[in-house]
């Protein structure tokens, strides 16, 4: 897709905190395929940052519209499913203990029963 001429972005570098003006072919948005959200990423022009930030609809619908370029992205459904608790994190003191039993000859036939 081709920027229109003369279209001009600002946005807010968050690493500097400087506000940049852009133009559309400095950006590139990475598009969730649920169509409503994504971030998109430019090259600050001030500190030479990569920056991300997240945006919503509006915003997809805007730089659209301006001819910023753009990548669909498949989210797992895992990700998106709601009331579900994330696993457990694995502490060392964890994989000592795996280890440790991993060396005992029915550890795997044990843990499958």
């Amino acid at each position: 897709m081709n920027s229109k001429a003369g279209t001009n972005i600002t946005a807010t570098c968050p690493a500097c905190h400087v506000e940049v003006v852009l133009r559309p072919s400095a950006l590139h948005m990475t598009l969730y395929d649920n169509g409503f959200d994504g971030f998109y990423s430019f090259f600050c022009p001030k500190c030479t940052e990569l920056c991300d930030k997240q945006m919503d609809f509006g915003i997809v619908r805007i730089l659209k519209e301006a001819g910023v370029r753009h990548t669909l992205v498949h989210i797992p459904l895992e990700i998106t499913e709601r009331g579900t608790t994330p696993a457990p994190e694995i502490s060392s003191d964890d994989v000592m203990d795996f280890h440790i039993d991993s060396d005992k000859t029915n550890y795997l036939a044990d843990l499958a029963s």
